[in-house]
């Protein structure tokens, strides 16, 4: 077998999928294994190969691995209890004035006077003012809880983020629930590894300035906690956000440069490239051994052993192996941006980059440093797309420009300042920090004249799995990969039949889908719905927020969101009312995406965020709309809003000042009440004589709404109750009772995450993010396209097989012969 690690792999990944996705190993494990054993018993039998066995066996190892890293915690029977926590500080991971961060390495946990021994890492969230630092021991009481999953399709996923990391619980604490026992307990590889962290920030803060000390230590210490939003953006934008993590171009400048300092020393190279292996290993643990430090270390290792030992060594090989490892040790990498970005990344370079520099009508030094840039962009592109929904159409030049000269010397200067301020001071190595500032500067120059060029970037929707698969399928062919011209004529007319179904059953997909879609999103404790008119006008409802936190709903929720979707201006936006909770998650909206309309109900000069959001909208020549009860809105054919709330300001409270909407769609109707009190109820059912199809609940579910009167009233088949984590008790268990009893089924976005509501002439279809159960014709359902087009797929491939199996077999005799 020529790449056997590779063939090893593909089924560990597909064990470990399946089981992520499906939790085949459960209640009905027992079913599934006898399944499997018997498919297995009948793949041996037919094939009679070993290798079919060795396959099976790592799909299994996969399954299991993830199931065991899944499942490897015991604090699972602690959850949403009080709990005492006696455990060291591991990290800091951020501060601001609501409070901070750490992950804590737990020594031992007291539950009721009974004290557990669990060695694992959680993150302690601590609310309030506490300074505490790495190695100091303390006790926290509060509650344990899981992290965060994405609750809304396709955003990011802060409990899986978090296991990849080995971490799977939080500890909410606040600040005078925290004591501390003894400080500074640290052992010597943590000591070491913190002191070169602290040098490391110590060194470039005094030789740089601000702005360039916080890039090198994104650089040499990998981390963008000490870069601003608005700089990562600008090197996302370029296609240069690899620059500030530390990966494979670094490790390669790194190593590179210890082999050249040691030969140049006379020193043997085998030992110079030990040693250099030794560094590069040393300094992967230093800074806490990330993802593509530990890819590019194990290839590196792996490339260099083979080297001294003069072994052929097969790269692609290499890389599966270092692929296995890491997965082996923890499964749920595989979710990792890191991790799929790096390994494609450098897959890309070694299939693609010498297709691409035959493309070239001369060879030269330029085309050899263009053709592994251009590779790199072209494999990672629809990773690109479907984690960020953005594409820099300059990183090639960008790359091109920057680092090829400024990023090697920058970080091999950085790293001799750091190795010299050990036995010299600052002041003698700021000859080091002037020419890194004056190459940062240059970098800076270059980086805002591209930021400047028009259309530097495009905004694209995530993409699906059929048409990642399609993108590849394309480049493989573009660049003679796969060539067709080896293929028969009935095999191409095969392909090219196949290409027109896929792009018919999408055409037609589209043309067909003509309904009304709205759903409300998962914003926590705050309200926000988007209303979409046969995709392709988009309305959105309130826009949530939060006033407890510095947590920004819009910019990390909404607009994530809308990007995902495709959504990249609105036909209008309605503010109910102006509590953060409602509206704060819009100003990002108004600064990110073109708005048609604005529409309010009512002006409070005296409101903050009212303000703001005023001046946002002038500032981007928006149009505002003050809309009062009576007034109608037209959305689309045969889909209106009426207003049925304010009628005048009086001394309304805010809350009873929000809008009420009615959504009108061939007779379904669909009222959306914002957080109106019992008082505007009475008003409202004195002048709607008809029944409500779906209700969003009025004020979360509050006891301050949902009359039994106004229940009766409007009768309502679904409410719809848009809530999170509060101290407001919301949503009431009366007001639950209530409407339970007036057989109105309600969904909730605290359980049921992203509720998508499907209505057509004739019916209304609710799809919740979450069930209680994962029924199969639930996923049959959310990937109907995806698996018509498989099944099409199939049948091609089998026909291909058939009619070519006899080509092939010529061919093939012809060779050998």
């Amino acid at each position: 077998m020529k790449r056997p690690f590779v063939f090893f792999l593909i089924p560990f990944i597909f064990g470990i999928l399946i089981q992520y996705n499906f939790n085949i190993i459960n209640k009905y494990f027992f079913v599934y294994l006898i399944l499997l054993i018997l498919i297995s018993i009948l793949i041996v039998y037919f094939s009679k190969n070993g290798i079919t066995i060795l396959l099976l066996v790592f799909f299994i190892i996969g399954v299991f691995a993830t199931y065991q890293e899944m499942n490897q915690s015991l604090l699972s029977f602690l959850s949403n209890k009080n709990v005492t926590i006696i455990g060291k500080i591991e990290d800091k991971i951020s501060e601001s004035e609501y409070g901070s961060k750490y992950i804590l390495y737990i020594i031992k946990v007291k539950y009721k006077e009974n004290y557990y021994l669990a060695k694992e890492k959680i993150i302690l969230n601590i609310v309030g003012q506490k300074d505490l630092q790495i190695g100091d021991i303390i006790e926290a009481e509060g509650i344990i809880i899981k992290p965060s999953r994405n609750t809304n399709p396709g955003l990011f996923n802060y409990r899986l983020y978090l296991q990849t990391k080995n971490i799977y619980w939080n500890l909410s604490a606040k600040d005078y629930n925290i004591r501390l026992i003894s400080e500074n307990n640290l052992n010597l590889g943590q000591k070491v590894s913190n002191d070169f962290r602290n040098r490391v920030i110590y060194v470039f803060d005094t030789l740089l300035n601000s702005e360039n000390s916080s890039i090198m230590k994104g650089m040499v210490l990998g981390e963008d906690s000490y870069i601003t939003k608005n700089l990562i953006n600008k090197f996302r934008n370029l296609g240069l956000s690899h620059i500030l993590a530390v990966s494979g171009l670094h490790i390669g400048i790194i190593f590179a440069f210890f082999v050249y300092v040691f030969s140049f020393l006379i020193i043997n190279k085998r030992i110079s490239i030990i040693i250099s292996l030794c560094i590069i290993w040393i300094y992967s643990y230093l800074i806490g051994s990330p993802i593509s430090v530990l890819r590019a270390c194990t290839m590196f290792t792996t490339l260099m052993l083979a080297f001294i030992a003069h072994r052929r060594y097969d790269v692609i090989n290499g890389i599966s192996l270092a692929a296995l490892i890491l997965l082996f040790l923890n499964p749920l990498m595989i979710f990792s941006i890191s991790f799929q970005l790096s390994f494609v990344a450098v897959i890309s370079i070694l299939i693609f980059s010498k297709k691409i520099e035959k493309n070239f009508t001369k060879q030269s030094r330029l085309s050899k440093l263009l053709s592994p840039i251009i590779a790199v962009q072209l494999g990672i592109l629809p990773l690109t797309i479907y984690h960020f929904n953005k594409v820099s159409l300059i990183a090639v030049l960008s790359n091109l420009l920057i680092i090829p000269i400024i990023i090697p010397i920058s970080l091999i200067l950085g790293f001799i300042t750091i190795l010299f301020s050990i036995f010299l001071s600052t002041k003698l190595l700021s000859v080091f920090g002037y020419i890194i500032n004056i190459l940062f500067f240059y970098m800076k120059v270059i980086m805002n004249i591209l930021n400047k060029m028009p259309f530097s970037t495009l905004n694209f929707p995530s993409l699906s799995l059929p048409e990642i698969i399609l993108y590849y399928l394309m480049i493989f062919i573009l660049l003679k990969i796969i060539r067709l011209e080896s293929f028969k004529f009935k095999i191409k007319k095969i392909i090219f039949i196949y290409l027109l179904i896929f792009i018919l059953l999408n055409s037609v997909n589209s043309f067909y889908n003509k309904e009304l879609v709205i759903e409300f999103l998962d914003v926590g404790q705050g309200d926000c719905a988007l209303i979409s008119i046969n995709n392709e006008k988009h309305f959105i409802i309130d826009t949530g927020g939060t006033v407890l936190s510095d947590f920004d709903v819009g910019e990390n929720i909404v607009l994530p969101y809308l990007f995902k979707r495709g959504i990249f201006s609105l036909d209008g936006v309605f503010i109910t009312h102006f509590h953060h909770d409602h509206c704060e998650g819009v100003i990002p909206i108004i600064e990110n995406l073109k708005i048609n309309d604005f529409f309010i109900g009512y002006e409070n000069k005296k409101s903050k965020i009212y303000n703001l959001i005023i001046d946002k909208l002038n500032k981007n020549n928006i149009k505002i709309n003050i809309i009062n009860k009576g007034d109608k809105i037209i959305l689309d054919n045969k889909v209106y809003i009426t207003v049925l709330h304010p009628y005048e300001k009086n001394n309304l409270s805010e809350n009873n000042l929000s809008l009420v909407l009615l959504l009108n769609y061939f007779n379904k109707k669909i009222l959306f009440t914002g957080d109106i009190e019992r008082d505007i109820e009475r008003e409202l059912v004195k002048e709607v004589d008809y029944n409500i199809d779906i209700l969003k609940v009025p004020h979360h579910g509050s006891n301050t709404s949902s009359s039994e009167t106004f229940i009766k009233a409007l009768k309502p088949e679904y409410g719809i109750i848009q809530v999170g984590r509060n101290v407001f008790g919301h949503p009431n268990e009366q007001v639950l009772k209530r409407y339970q009893n007036n057989n109105v089924k309600i969904f909730r976005t605290d359980k049921n995450g992203l509720i998508n509501i499907k209505i057509n002439p004739k019916t209304i279809k609710i799809y919740p993010y979450f069930k209680d159960t994962n029924l199969l014709n639930d996923i049959i359902f959310k990937s109907k396209v995806e698996i018509f087009i498989l099944l099409i797929y199939i049948i091609l491939s089998i026909i291909v097989l058939h009619t070519n199996r006899q080509y092939m077999e010529n061919t093939l005799l012809n060779e050998t012969s």
